[in-house]
C-alpha cells in the first residue's frame, strides 16, 4: 500500500534523518532546522491546495462540505492563503529569528516562494498519481480526492504511531467510504 512508503518517509523520516545527519557531524540544532524546514514546506503546499479547494469547491470536502456552510469554508480557505502570504511576506522583513542562545536563518523571499510552489506541485502530483489509480466511475472528483488525500497524509504525519502505521489507510478508508467499497479503496491505495 502507498502508506507503507508514505508513513515511513513522513513520520519515521525525522528519526532516520537525525541518525544520518548526526553521523555526518551535523549538530542537533541544525538537524532540527532541516526537519522544521521540510515540515513547513509540506504545510505551505497543503495550505495552498486546501485553501484552493475551500475557496473554489467547499462542498467537495468530505463530511464537512455538507454540514458546514460554504461561506465558512471559503473564509477558512482564504485564511490558509493569508497564512501562506504572511510566511512569504515575513521573508521580506525578517532574515533571522533568535530564541535564547539559538539563531535561525529564515528563507529568503525567493526561497519562500519556491518552497511554496514546489510543495504545492509535489502534493498535487502525488495526489494525482493516487487519483488515477482509482477505478473508473467512482464518483469522486479530483478536488474531493485532493482534500481527502491531504487530510489523510497530514493525519499520518501527526500520528504518534511509529511510521504512521495504518493512519493514512484508515483515513482514506473513512473518507472514501461514501464513494466506493473498502476492497476497491485498498486495491487503489
Amino acid at each position: 500500500m502507498l502508506s507503507h512508503n508514505l508513513g515511513f518517509s513522513a513520520v519515521s523520516g525525522a528519526a532516520v534523518r537525525y541518525r544520518l545527519y548526526r553521523n555526518w557531524g551535523v549538530s542537533s540544532f541544525a538537524i532540527a532546522q532541516i526537519i522544521a524546514f521540510c515540515s513547513a514546506t509540506y504545510l505551505l503546499g497543503a495550505a495552498v491546495l486546501i485553501g484552493g479547494v475551500l475557496v473554489w469547491e467547499p462542498q467537495v470536502i468530505p463530511m464537512a462540505g455538507r454540514h458546514v456552510p460554504g461561506p465558512v469554508l471559503t473564509v477558512l480557505g482564504v485564511l490558509l492563503w493569508v497564512g501562506v502570504l504572511a510566511y512569504i511576506g515575513m521573508a521580506f522583513k525578517v532574515r533571522t529569528f533568535t530564541f535564547r542562545k539559538w539563531t535561525v536563518d529564515l528563507p529568503s523571499p525567493r526561497m519562500a516562494v519556491m518552497q511554496t510552489v514546489v510543495a504545492a506541485a509535489d502534493v498535487a502530483a502525488t495526489a494525482a498519481i493516487a487519483y488515477v489509480l482509482l477505478p473508473p466511475g467512482v464518483g469522486v472528483d479530483y478536488g474531493s480526492f485532493l482534500a481527502i488525500y491531504i487530510a489523510s497524509y497530514t493525519a499520518g504525519l501527526i500520528a504518534s504511531v511509529p511510521g504512521g502505521l495504518g493512519v493514512f489507510d484508515g483515513a482514506m478508508l473513512l473518507a472514501l467510504g461514501p464513494y466506493m467499497p473498502a476492497p476497491q479503496i485498498l486495491a487503489s491505495c
